[in-house]
């Protein structure tokens, strides 16, 4: 992650691609604390994880879904594929939270 003089600050950034719609959707808040980018990925079940993903449908002219039943079943997904990853390694186990599977690979997906 870029470094940058402010102290704090919201950090828009995608794991593992360049494209202009999906680098926009996965916002990770970030502080500058000792020296050291701290970064913490929005909660999943949160309003503003919500508010963002109609905020990348708005962004790309998808108007025809329905927000709220659109960022249940993508947290349906989510906890599905924790629930699966722990009879196969889907993912990796040492860090497979919500908001890893999340951010990490349900969002990328959506921005496809």
């Amino acid at each position: 992650i870029a470094s940058t003089t402010s102290t704090s600050f919201a950090h828009r950034h995608y794991y593992g691609s360049s494209s202009s719609s999906s680098s926009s959707f996965t916002q990770l808040h970030s502080t500058i604390s000792g020296g050291e980018i701290v970064v913490e990925e929005v909660d999943p079940y949160s309003d503003q994880a919500k508010d963002e993903l109609a905020k990348f449908y708005e962004q790309n002219g998808i108007d025809d879904i329905d927000v709220d039943t659109a960022h249940t079943s993508l947290l349906r997904l989510t906890e599905q594929v924790l629930s699966w990853n722990q009879k196969l390694n889907l993912v990796s186990r040492k860090d497979c939270t919500a908001s890893v599977i999340y951010h990490r690979h349900i969002l990328p997906s959506v921005a496809l």
